[in-house]
């Protein structure tokens, strides 16, 4: 289970990555997937897990394809 954790906590840290690289807030990004900026923010840091229908959408938002966006984690 601990390897799903660290999975779960380095999507956070890329999807923080690539929206401050876009200079976004996450106000900004939350509006571009259609979620509340609470749902990003607990993305971000680790707490939430998103489906993978989202992850698809974030990795369209950032211009992305879904193996490039999830590469390395």
């Amino acid at each position: 289970m601990e390897a799903g954790k660290k999975a779960v906590r380095k999507l956070g840290k890329r999807v923080k990555h690539l929206r401050e690289s876009k200079r976004w807030t996450q106000e900004h990004l939350a509006a571009l997937l259609g979620v509340e900026q609470s749902y990003i923010s607990a993305i971000e840091r680790g707490l939430y897990s998103p489906s993978f229908p989202r992850l698809v959408c974030l990795a369209a938002i950032f211009d992305m394809t879904i193996s490039e966006f999830c590469q390395g984690i």
